[in-house]
């Protein structure tokens, strides 16, 4: 079963077939070791033996893999869903919790999602243990992430609202961290899975697909709780209601990111140096070493162009995606004044992506995956800047309308981006191995969160405190003011930052023949670096 990705740890030889990585043992300098001995799959370095692991990239992923590895979508998803549509009304509408307190923790919250994004990447790269880099990142960050979503939707009743406000700053803080901890090195492990430029596209769009579906069970889970609960009017129902969000949500969470850490094997990472002073675990290194390296990957993206443009594309896009996401309840209720069709509006935005995903696969590999990127962001951006001027207060038609087209460009934008980020992952590790040996596929990830969380902080956190000063009052008709800047922030701002990050894009040129041109590059001194180091070894 799915032969092709799944080796034993020390049960077999590796993979003979890969080009351009050549076959047993690796000779030559890794860092400050040397490889000493290669026997029945397992490497040894300074006597230490190492697992082996699958390392045949250039192989094909079956579905088995993908869908495995595409499963903590779900309980990511959910909670993402939760956080950024429910969560933010619950405490205001029906715990009561001040618009402006909850702006200020929404803002510090975000910060230190994007501080620690990169913190865990560096840590997982050069996380050395015998189930691989990864792997126990996600086995551990999903049990934590179940139960800080329950704790954040669950809060003891007869709490004041300064002790809510604890209670929630307390929950937020663990669930962003739980967060980081499961999806950076989970992002990091996909880009590793493979290095065909359209094969990955296939492995992203599975996962990206896998995240919609999780989206709409996030969704629609509400939905189905009233439906077995009646219709839920009191805040005591309300409460009663997220207890069983959070117990559900919980359990989806850890079974899909224990079995995903279970039965997707990584591939073998290449040997990580033993620190001087003996420590086991690259992650000892020290925050001295760790801001360093986060200073040379940020030096080396800043200085290729396509990473460059890149970064601040996506980082601009998703923070604009961030914040009309947030605004998404707020403006279906008092602005579209169609709160009882809240959570179905979002299933069509979310049905909608995920039936256009294998539309925008076969589009992506039929012509320049970067260009259908931009088509996607276009469609999203000019349909969310539209709805400020077509769409009216209580244009319910309408805004239905706008939200299937809008879905049509954020199917397309999220199968599309994850393989992009690969991409120069590629390029980049190519550059590591014939220098370091060292690949940074968690680092790169960790500093797109970085941008996009840093800037998504920026503008969501004053934002709803601007919100509370303009009269915003929880479940009462709003005044123009609030109605007005409610409008802005999920449309027409959300539209701008999106035209603004396509124009980025302009310049972007890692194509599909510029990808395997440097692949072919590096496979040739892959070999001149294996020759030298024979001799040496000689």
């Amino acid at each position: 079963m799915a032969d092709d990705l799944r080796v034993g740890f020390g049960t077999g030889r590796g993979n003979e077939s890969d080009a351009g990585l050549g076959r047993g043992p690796e000779p030559g300098p890794v860092g400050d070791a040397h490889v000493e001995d290669a026997k029945d799959g397992v490497l040894a370095i300074h006597g230490e033996r190492q697992p082996s692991y699958v390392h045949d990239h250039d192989a094909h992923v079956s579905w088995y893999v993908r869908v495995q590895y595409a499963l903590p979508s779900l309980g990511l998803a959910a909670v993402q869903v939760m956080m950024s549509t429910f969560v933010p009304k619950f405490y205001t509408d029906n715990l009561h919790v001040s618009l402006s307190v909850l702006g200020y923790l929404s803002l510090g919250s975000l910060v230190f999602d994007a501080i620690t994004d990169p913190v865990v990447g560096f840590l997982s790269d050069f996380t050395r243990s015998r189930w691989g880099r990864r792997r126990p990142w996600i086995f551990a960050g999903g049990l934590y992430l179940a139960a800080c979503i329950f704790g954040i939707l669950a809060p003891p009743y007869g709490l004041s609202e300064n002790q809510l406000v604890i209670w929630a700053c307390v929950f937020v803080m663990n669930i962003m961290m739980a967060s980081t901890i499961t999806r950076v090195p989970w992002y990091a492990l996909g880009m590793e899975l493979t290095h065909l430029h359209d094969e990955k596209t296939s492995v992203f769009a599975t996962r990206e697909a896998m995240y919609i579906v999780g989206s709409i069970f996030g969704a629609g889970l509400p939905l189905a709780i009233n439906f077995f609960m009646g219709d839920v009017e009191s805040d005591e129902d309300q409460r009663d209601q997220y207890v069983i969000l959070g117990i559900l949500i919980g359990i989806v969470t850890a079974v899909s990111n224990v079995s995903c850490a279970i039965e997707v094997k990584e591939r073998r990472y290449h040997l990580i140096p033993k620190h001087p002073r003996g420590t086991s675990i690259a992650m000892m290194y020290g925050l001295s070493s760790l801001l360093r390296n986060y200073a040379h990957l940020t030096h080396d993206l800043s200085h290729y162009k396509p990473a460059r443009y890149l970064l601040l594309s996506a980082s601009v896009y998703g923070a604009a995606t961030y914040t009309g996401a947030f605004f998404f309840s707020y403006y279906v209720d008092y602005v579209v004044d169609a709160r009882d069709y809240l959570e179905i509006i979002l299933i069509i935005y979310i049905v909608t992506a995920i039936a256009c995903i294998p539309l925008w696969v076969w589009l992506a590999k039929r012509y320049e995956k970067i260009s259908m990127a931009r088509l996607a962001m276009l469609i999203q951006s000019i349909v969310l800047t539209g709805c400020f001027f077509f769409v009216r207060e209580g244009d319910f038609a309408r805004f239905q309308g706008a939200v299937v087209l809008a879905g049509i460009g954020f199917g397309g934008y999220a199968a599309l981006r994850a393989s992009l980020i690969s991409d120069l992952s590629d390029v980049d590790e190519w550059n590591q191995e014939i220098r370091t040996h060292v690949r940074r596929e968690g680092g790169i990830q960790g500093l797109f969160d970085l941008n996009s969380k840093t800037l998504s902080a920026i503008f969501t956190g004053p934002a709803l405190v601007l919100l509370g000063k303009l009269g915003y009052v929880p479940n009462t008709a709003q005044n123009y003011e609030s109605k007005l800047f409610i409008r802005s922030m999920y449309t027409l701002f959300p539209g701008i930052l999106g035209l603004v990050s396509i124009a980025m894009l302009s310049s972007y040129d890692l194509t599909r023949e510029e990808h395997s041109r440097r692949k072919r590059e590096w496979g040739r001194k892959r070999q001149a670096s294996q020759r030298e180091g024979q001799q040496v070894a000689a």
